[in-house]
């Protein structure tokens, strides 16, 4: 619980470090992106929405109660759509911000650490895109084998009532880790980063819970929420670095 409040702290250190380090400027390119990118996805959500839901309900074998059938069909796969749109959007903007975003925490980490250099130059971007890649297929894998699974166990009396939380849970968690790693790829490799981020649920969930609500907030979310998580995520990375040296990968 000390890492998902602390989480919740550093989005506060995030808006006070845009103002004192000038980090509008990193803003623009990734709300560009974001806005495209989100907007493409929403259309694809009406679209996919009506055709998944109007192919769950020709499988309603019976004519009473049909039509009420096809419109929670309907309700259904969008809600589906929803999911697995949001799940996807985090991982393609997040792979397309990574240029951006990566220098963005670096300069943070290099104002935290009162350093001259960060660790980042246009060397690195090439090993890290790998990186980022392989390990954005690992987690979007789990998360959508864990996502499915709490869905059907959804369907479940008593059960069901927590599959919701236990989504936004995932979500959260696979969230905070993919902004934090932003950081962590200057410091550990691939397999640390997984010991470190399972050390830290706390900070991470508590970091993408609130990135995740960002999300939500039309156009204005989409266009804030992903720098300023990578900001907060940075800070609340570099702060247990420094409070638990080397505890973190054991």
């Amino acid at each position: 619980m000390n890492g998902f409040f602390n989480a919740i702290r550093h989005y506060n250190s995030a808006f006070h470090l845009i103002a004192r380090l000038k980090l509008g400027v990193y803003f623009l390119i990734p709300a560009i992106v974001s806005l495209i990118v989100g907007i493409g996805l929403l259309f694809s959500i009406i679209h996919l929405g009506d055709n998944f839901g109007a192919w769950i309900g020709t499988h309603y074998p019976f004519e009473t109660g049909a039509i009420w059938f096809a419109k929670v069909a309907q309700w259904v796969g969008y809600i589906l759509i929803s999911i697995l749109a949001i799940i996807l959007f985090r991982y393609i903007i997040m792979m397309f911000l990574s240029p951006f975003l990566s220098p963005l925490s670096a300069k943070v980490e290099k104002h935290y650490m009162q350093t001259n250099d960060a660790g980042w130059s246009l060397n690195q971007l090439s090993s890290e895109i790998i990186r980022s890649i392989r390990l954005n297929i690992r987690n979007l894998m789990k998360e959508l084998l864990l996502t499915l699974l709490l869905i059907i166990l959804g369907f479940i009396p008593v059960i069901g009532w927590f599959a919701g939380l236990l989504i936004l849970l995932v979500q959260a968690y696979f969230s905070g880790f993919q902004n934090m790693d932003f950081t962590m790829e200057r410091h550990f490799n691939m397999q640390e980063s997984i010991r470190f981020v399972n050390a830290n649920r706390g900070l991470a969930i508590g970091n993408g819970l609130i990135f995740i609500g960002m999300l939500m907030i039309p156009v204005l979310g989409v266009i804030l929420g992903p720098p300023l998580a990578v900001i907060a995520a940075t800070v609340g990375v570099m702060e247990t670095m420094e409070h638990n040296p080397g505890d973190d990968l054991v």
